[in-house]
């Protein structure tokens, strides 16, 4: 993987690669991760009549955590009805779930044990548009071993389940990786930004400061957020991983009155001093 280095005091250019990530990072720097974890929230249904849908799950909408917003392709004319599951497992192809599909933006679950079937059993990672396939266990080989879709799209250190996409940025860490970078003096802290299907959508817009970014949950426990505060005091750097850090830390740095809610921020530029 590659990493390119830009000094702005230089205003020069280097091109590296990202294991030597470490030699950029100073000694009580603050490094910054998104602990996000992604959920196998694609899956695929049909009815009696054969009409067969492709749905992503977005985010909860209710309390109960039945109702989500969602991307579904292909709304039928008949909402509610069992709906048997679209998979290359004949174990599960003839179970049903019971979804009521409210619209292209909304689906309702009838009970958590189908919501628990969707995540555990049939749902697939909703890899990147760019990735021309499908999700799979044992998608591929490393070497001479196969490799896990629901393990290669997930951060090494991804812990609070609830993104439909990966922090691409954090990808690239290794726990070997991250051990030299603490070993070096250099402070890992975690916030969490669910990423959402936005960062799929292309931008439509002549001006890209008229593109609206979908919402996204952030959360940040309070003795990070302080601790993060001190450190940028004291004139430490906070070094942000990617792009979902950095603007939930501007979102933050703009209005930090509560530290668990949804940022629609997209990153600013600073202004032009001529």
């Amino acid at each position: 993987s590659k990493l390119l280095c830009y000094k702005k005091d230089k205003k020069e250019i280097s091109h590296h690669v990202f294991y030597e990530l470490p030699d950029f990072l100073n000694e009580n720097d603050v490094l910054v991760l998104n602990n996000t974890k992604v959920l196998p929230a694609k899956f695929f249904v049909e009815n009696d009549n054969g009409k067969k849908i492709e749905i992503l799950l977005i985010s909860s909408v209710s309390s109960d955590n039945l109702m989500w917003k969602a991307f579904v392709k292909g709304v039928p004319r008949v909402r509610d009805l069992p709906w048997q599951v679209c998979t290359a497992d004949t174990s599960l192809s003839s179970l049903q779930i019971k979804i009521e599909i409210i619209d292209n933006e909304t689906i309702k679950f009838k009970s958590h044990d189908d919501l628990k079937f969707v995540l555990e059993k049939i749902g697939k990672m909703p890899l990147p548009p760019y990735i021309k396939r499908t999700g799979e266990p044992e998608s591929g080989r490393v070497g001479e071993g196969k490799f896990d879709d629901n393990d290669r799209y997930q951060t090494v250190f991804a812990k609070e389940p609830g993104a439909v996409a990966a922090p691409t940025a954090s990808l690239h860490f290794t726990e070997e990786l991250l051990g030299k970078i603490k070993n070096k003096g250099v402070e890992i802290l975690c916030l969490t930004l669910h990423v959402g299907p936005g960062t799929f959508l292309p931008i439509r817009t002549d001006d890209v400061r008229d593109h609206k970014l979908m919402p996204e949950k952030f959360s940040i426990e309070k003795e990070v957020w302080e601790r993060i505060l001190e450190h940028k005091k004291n004139g430490k750097r906070i070094v942000a991983c990617g792009t979902t850090v950095t603007r939930t830390l501007e979102y933050l740095g703009n209005c930090h009155s509560r530290l668990d809610r949804e940022s629609s921020l997209i990153i600013q530029s600073p202004p032009n001093p001529d």
